[in-house]
């Protein structure tokens, strides 16, 4: 049964796998026809630009709207989101949960001793007062 189980999952693995494959083989064959398209497009409109000023005005104008866009692509991408703040937060509240839920854990040995029954109350106090912070 379990080799029935491990083969399964091993097939599905390698389907996974050979999916992710096709579809990168994909994304790089289309990302090499849009930067095709972009180069022909940026040819269309430069000699769109030089047939109502010179060469070198046109060739100007089009580095000028690609530092643009370059620029506004760096500020996007270096500005802070509010979905790393609340990350970080989040992050901090866990960390200080699971602060308080070892030094909580740590004490239990010497409070509980062998008796089994103690353990088992101890097991669900600590379970639900965990489960009440972590819902707040």
């Amino acid at each position: 049964m379990l080799r029935l189980i491990l083969g399964v999952m091993a097939g599905e693995a390698a389907r996974s796998a050979s999916n992710a494959a096709r579809r990168a083989v994909l994304l790089a064959v289309g990302a090499v026809f849009a930067l095709v398209a972009a180069g022909f497009l940026t040819a269309a409109a430069f000699i769109a630009l030089a047939d109502h000023w010179s060469p070198l005005t046109a060739a100007l104008i089009l580095a000028g709207v690609f530092l643009g866009v370059a620029l506004i692509l760096i500020l996007v991408a270096r500005a802070p989101t509010r979905r790393s703040a609340e990350l970080a937060r989040l992050e901090a509240e866990a960390n200080r949960a699971r602060a308080e839920a070892m030094a909580a854990l740590s004490a239990v040995p010497g409070v509980v001793g062998r008796n089994p029954v103690g353990a088992l109350a101890a097991a669900f106090a600590g379970g639900l007062i965990l489960a009440l912070r972590l819902r707040r």
